[in-house]
């Protein structure tokens, strides 16, 4: 099926029209969990108790730092696609990662939120003087991936 992307400000969106959203399950406006392969996003419903249970609110001020940590990243640093892959989850590019940082939201899931707090300890590792493989094994000791957490 193919469908048009509407220009919403500086942003796209896709629209759900209601014939799909009863296909899928979506019946009202919810929160969605979006995952990338590659230039595939999947986009899968976060169930009502998931989101009350796994939703974080993140400061502006932590939201702020964040962004400001992962600019230092790329533009002191000059890290790259592998290796910001290992820090995130879920396979973000580093520029999306820090669109998506920007983009005013304050409620993540606990996986964004280690997410940002394992880019915030490989700066800080980084910025003490260790090497690459040093602050991001030291930031995903600090904050484990939540599959390994088991």
């Amino acid at each position: 099926m193919r469908k048009r992307l509407i220009q919403v400000g500086n942003s796209l969106a896709l629209v759900l029209d209601k014939p799909i959203r009863k296909m899928i399950g979506f019946a009202h406006a919810r929160e969605v969990e979006l995952s990338f392969e590659g230039r595939r996003i999947i986009v899968d419903p976060v169930e009502e108790e998931d989101a009350t249970c796994k939703s974080r609110s993140a400061s502006v001020e932590e939201l702020r730092a964040a962004r400001s940590d992962l600019d230092r990243l790329v533009h002191f640093y000059g890290i790259a696609d592998a290796q910001f892959q290992r820090l995130v989850a879920e396979y973000r590019r580093v520029f999306s990662y820090h669109a998506w940082l920007g983009s005013g939201l304050r409620h993540v899931t606990a996986a964004q939120l280690a997410n940002i707090r394992r880019v915030r300890a490989c700066v800080k590792q980084l910025d003490g003087g260790a090497d690459w493989e040093t602050a991001i094994a030291v930031a995903l000791r600090s904050e484990p991936y939540e599959q390994q957490q088991s």
